[in-house]
């Protein structure tokens, strides 16, 4: 597989199908000659970068500033081996003016030294990851909560909230806060084994259903969104069985959800 890799024109040529057969913009990064390789698509995302490889600082320059400090910070953490999954959200130059929100998500790869040899990974504008809003909103979980009274399932409701979001929202901006939001987003759709698509609930809350979860199985899906916000923000969560609790409203099985995560925000929060 490695060896594929350093083939720069088969390296090319997968990462031209591969972004031809998802429409996804893919890229690969070689420590070794510090460049980032794109499929043929990247221009579909921003019109600065001219050819399929540019340096790690061209990139740079084409992320908004504000974005572009906090991802610095966490590619430090990347390459340092600190973590190897790498997933974020950022904003990036369309043109000199026009900005667009993507989502990045990848994998840097190690050799038997220890020492990161490539890192491999997509990126897909927002307006994908935005493709099930109408399921968001308070108004849609209380009505999916309804079905699964109705079907006599059981799981779990969990609520999962970004601690202290004001405070992040004053001292980095709001569109940041904005961009940690749209992490957690994508962080509980992918989180489980299979996706999943959170409602929004307030202004820093998402609730997902874990329809036939154990309770293990819903500790581990949470421990896994807490470790991909890692280097963004620090979350905490409320949970409660649907079942359990045998509510006769499910406004009631909110309710119980947002006291758990409250009752988690007084335990010290994260």
């Amino acid at each position: 597989m490695d060896i594929l890799w350093e083939n720069n024109e088969i390296r090319q040529h997968i990462l031209n199908c591969w972004g031809e057969s998802t429409g996804e913009c893919y890229q690969y990064y070689s420590f070794n000659e510090q460049m980032f390789y794109f499929s043929n698509n990247i221009t579909n995302l921003t019109k600065l970068i001219s050819c399929q490889k540019c340096s790690l600082n061209d990139w740079y320059n084409v992320i908004y500033h504000n974005d572009r400090i906090r991802l610095i910070r966490h590619v430090e953490k990347l390459f340092k081996r600190e973590k190897e999954n790498y997933y974020f959200n950022y904003r990036i130059y369309v043109d000199d003016e026009q900005l667009s929100w993507i989502s990045s998500k990848g994998k840097c790869y190690f050799n038997e030294k220890g020492e990161a040899v490539f890192f491999l990974g997509h990126l897909s504008t927002q307006k994908n990851q935005r493709a099930h809003e109408e399921q968001e909103g308070q108004g849609a979980l209380l009505k999916e909560l309804e079905q699964v009274h109705l079907q006599g399932r059981d799981g779990y409701l969990l609520l999962v909230d970004v601690d202290d979001l004001s405070r992040v929202n004053l001292r980095y901006g709001r569109e940041f806060g904005d961009g940690v939001l749209e992490g957690l987003r994508d962080a509980m759709c992918d989180a489980g084994p299979h996706p999943l698509f959170p409602f929004r609930v307030n202004g820093s809350s998402f609730c997902a259903l874990l329809p036939d979860a154990e309770k293990a199985e819903v500790e581990a899906y949470f421990h896994t969104v807490r470790k991909k916000m890692e280097g963004q923000c620090t979350i905490s969560g409320g949970c409660v069985s649907w079942q359990e609790y045998r509510v006769p409203r499910s406004e009631l099985l909110l309710q119980y959800a947002e006291s758990s995560l409250e009752a988690a925000k007084m335990a010290g929060k994260n």
